[in-house]
């Protein structure tokens, strides 16, 4: 799961990792801070000011099933929200952190126990 704006609004999407799968947008209108639950089948994301459950279903594909609002948070003026979900899916951490700067690059490195061991390459 992540969020981009390649669409012109940020949205979250997901889409499988290391095989082959199409790209599935989750959020309806607009999406950050993707968090999943413990079982893999909910996934939960700010929405605004709202924090959202998307509930999917993983087969050869990935289709969200629905998309439901479960509360709304406040955050003050220039403040961003991090969320992280309990292993139970029921509670929330939710933080608020004031000036925090957005990430520029990913990278993302396979096989790296391999790479540990001296033994493979990025």
């Amino acid at each position: 799961a992540y969020y981009s704006a390649e669409g012109g609004n940020v949205q979250i999407f997901v889409q499988p990792f290391l095989r082959p799968g199409r790209k599935v947008q989750v959020s309806p209108s607009g999406g950050i801070s993707a968090r999943w639950s413990s079982d893999g089948r909910r996934l939960f994301f700010l929405s605004g000011r709202q924090l959202m459950e998307a509930t999917l279903v993983i087969g050869a594909d990935v289709a969200v099933a629905s998309v439901n609002r479960l509360f709304d948070v406040s955050v003050s003026a220039g403040g961003t929200l991090m969320v992280d979900v309990f292993p139970d899916g029921n509670r929330f951490a939710i933080t608020e952190v004031q000036g925090i700067a957005e990430a520029g690059e990913i990278t993302v490195v396979s096989n790296f126990t391999r790479l540990l061991r001296g033994t493979g390459t990025k």
